[in-house]
């Protein structure tokens, strides 16, 4: 009723001040609902995976924002995106990238299919997107994914799921190769031929 929206206040200064002040907020509303009533609504940042910058692990959400930094020791389990050129960090913020936000943008994409196809935890270790026309996973102890270029990731990676479900995973000594024709193709590693 028109009664119940003049008794509602919108604090604008606390919701940018949890914001800035809580990393995994994405987006905060809070209203004051007179006399007694305080509402919060949030919508909290999901994270994606880690890259290492000196020494310590970067936390980094579906968009790109630094969310926590780990050392070795109590990382998360999350993909180690390798190949970002990081010029600087700060944390809740928008990591800052010396290469071309390309790099960056393709590290969030192959991340965010990975979760939309329920691929992402515990499965790969590393993704090497240092060379963005071949770019590589790599699942432990000894498995390799050679994706080759970005097009048609959502199939390459769709299809590596299947893969790994059907047995092939990090205990399968070799390489899946989606850069040798239509279909990816699994070669074992020479010690295993």
């Amino acid at each position: 009723s028109h009664l119940d929206y003049i008794f509602k206040t919108r604090l604008y200064t606390q919701e940018q001040k949890l914001i800035s002040d809580k990393t995994y907020i994405k987006e905060a509303e809070i209203t004051c609902n007179f006399p007694n009533k305080i509402l919060i609504k949030i919508k909290e940042r999901t994270p994606s995976f880690l890259t290492k910058f000196q020494g310590e692990y970067l936390l980094i959400d579906s968009e790109g924002y630094v969310l926590e930094v780990f050392s070795d020791e109590d990382k998360p389990d999350y993909p180690i995106v390798e190949g970002l050129d990081i010029a600087g960090y700060k944390t809740g913020k928008s990591l800052g990238s010396q290469s071309s936000p390309s790099r960056l943008e393709l590290a969030i994409k192959i991340c965010n299919l990975m979760e939309q196809s329920e691929f992402l935890e515990g499965y790969i270790d590393i993704i090497d997107i240092t060379n963005e026309n071949s770019i590589w996973m790599f699942a432990g102890p000894s498995l390799s994914v050679k994706l080759g270029n970005s097009s048609d990731l959502a199939m390459k990676i769709s299809t590596l799921k299947e893969i790994f479900q059907s047995g092939y995973d990090g205990s399968s000594q070799g390489t899946v190769d989606f850069t040798s024709g239509k279909n990816p193709i699994f070669r074992f590693n020479d010690n295993n031929s």
